[in-house]
């Protein structure tokens, strides 16, 4: 009966040991994951500001393109 308790507990540590390492890779991989999440806010806020420059640039480009067209409607 002794034998057969400490063998039941025998497989219980070793089931937790290996629940354990699964435990810590999985971990690992959060961390990744993590990091990777880092560097894909940090290239969606780049983007962000892109857009926004180039969306001045689009915009500047069309008032001047109206004021042209208004002007040259005024004056022809």
């Amino acid at each position: 009966m002794a034998q057969a308790l400490e063998e039941r507990v025998s497989r219980l540590e070793g089931a937790f040991e290996q629940m354990n390492e699964r435990l810590g890779s999985i971990e690992g991989n959060i961390g990744g994951l993590r990091g990777e999440m880092g560097g894909l806010r940090q290239e969606m806020a780049d983007l962000r500001k892109e857009l926004h420059t180039n969306f001045r640039w689009t915009m500047g480009t069309i008032i001047a393109m109206w004021v042209t067209v208004i002007c040259a409607i005024m004056f022809a």
